[in-house]
């Protein structure tokens, strides 16, 4: 019941994406070389649970002897070892810790690339907004500059008309750049998701239009301690080292050895007579070299005492890392709500004033350019807060172990 409450609560906070960007994240999760490597890891670790559990393989020994005078003899053994009772279901324990590790550490590099191409996916969309208003831009520039051409043909003013020219090969070569940034973006979003995009699926990429919630980060941690998989990898992984340290125990105990064979014997001094025997042998092996038992031993322990010490450092970790993408997606918000609420209204007003002013013949042209420069520099620095905004919330899904899908 608490992993669904997470689960709705961190979609109320996070609402999907454009289906476009689910295309990205599925297509990742099926072609991503990282996460196939990493499943890939994990039904390696799944198999070697089996191998723990199993008794060593048995040995079958042959032997043949003959004597031209005395006769010839044959026989045939099979010998199986058995560890000291409880270290089979110790190491089963163990291998079973290692392959649920692994299961958590493939969850975490899934959702770990999926922020990736979530966060690459909401950028691609910034640079698309920005190109889109730079281009609005230029248009109307490009416009007035054809009535600047023509006042200048009749007296007019050409400082005016270099000054705007100026302004449209600023925005063009900005454009230029932004379209270039989209091309490395585009190259980083195959990487991720181990194909070629289409560029409808690019172009389908828009930016939310508004923020994402911030929750509260006291409500948070303990949640995430018991979600994060990358956590609950180095949780079993700890445990596994601590079961490591009964198999070690285990297998400073004695192995037994059951042999079972059978002889046959015949003579050959005059009456021919066949014996037949059956053979049944016990042993076992002498852990005598105490320095190599105790080493086992210690080193079962260091290496449970390091298990240990690094899941308390990744508890750390990611408590901090919760803290600052939880006061950068709250920055963001908060800059995304200022442009929304104060400073593109104002932005807007200042414009259609100083367009106004400026068909009256009260402005000179400068005051325009310079009113519509405001204006996209606040739209684009409202599509940046907004990209920010949601790229966090992307990788705090992440961090919970929680990838926010659509509904079906």
């Amino acid at each position: 019941m608490r992993l669904i409450a997470l689960f709705l609560f961190l979609f109320l906070i996070h609402p999907p994406l454009h289906a476009g960007s689910d295309a990205l994240v599925e297509s990742a999760r099926a072609n991503n070389a990282q996460v196939l490597a990493a499943r890939a890891e994990w039904e390696a670790a799944k198999a070697r649970i089996p191998q723990a559990r199993s008794l060593p393989d048995p040995s079958v020994l042959a032997e043949v002897m003959g004597r031209n005078v005395t006769g010839a003899e044959r026989t045939l053994t099979l010998t199986q070892s058995f560890p000291w009772p409880g270290t089979l279901g110790s190491r089963e324990s163990a291998a079973s810790y290692r392959a649920r590790a692994m299961w958590h550490q493939a969850q975490s590099a899934e959702l770990g690339v999926i922020a990736e191409v979530r966060a690459a996916a909401f950028e691609a969309a910034f640079l698309r907004a920005q190109t889109s208003l730079i281009r609005q831009t230029l248009a109307l520039f490009e416009k007035q500059s054809s009535y600047q051409e023509e006042l200048s043909r009749t007296g007019g003013d050409l400082s005016e008309l270099l000054d705007l020219d100026m302004e449209t090969s600023t925005l063009a070569n900005d454009l230029t750049q932004i379209e270039e940034a989209l091309v490395r973006q585009s190259a980083k979003l195959n990487e991720l998701t181990g194909t070629e995009i289409p560029p409808a699926t690019l172009a389908a990429l828009q930016l939310p239009k508004n923020t994402p919630d911030s929750p509260v980060a006291a409500t948070l941690t303990d949640q995430l301690v018991r979600t994060n998989p990358l956590l609950q990898a180095m949780s079993a992984r700890s445990e596994a080292a601590q079961a490591g340290i009964e198999v070690a125990r285990l297998e400073t105990y004695p192995e037994f050895m059951v042999s079972a064979g059978y002889n046959r014997e015949t003579t050959m001094d005059g009456r021919g007579e066949t014996m037949h025997e059956a053979v049944v042998m016990f042993g076992m092996s002498l852990p005598i070299w105490t320095d190599k038992n105790r080493g086992t031993r210690d080193e079962a322990s260091a290496i449970a005492e390091a298990a240990a010490q690094e899941y308390e450092a990744a508890v750390r970790a990611a408590k901090s890392r919760l803290a600052i993408l939880l006061s950068q997606q709250r920055d963001a918000n908060r800059r995304a709500s200022l442009y929304q609420t104060e400073l593109l209204p104002k932005a807007r007003q200042l414009n259609e004033a100083t367009e106004s002013s400026y068909t009256s013949g009260t402005a000179p042209l400068n005051e325009l350019l310079g009113a519509r420069r405001k204006l996209l520099e606040i739209e684009i620095q409202h599509a940046r807060a907004l990209t920010d905004a949601h790229s966090r919330a992307a990788e705090i899904d992440a961090l919970f172990g929680t990838e926010i899908q659509p509904p079906k």
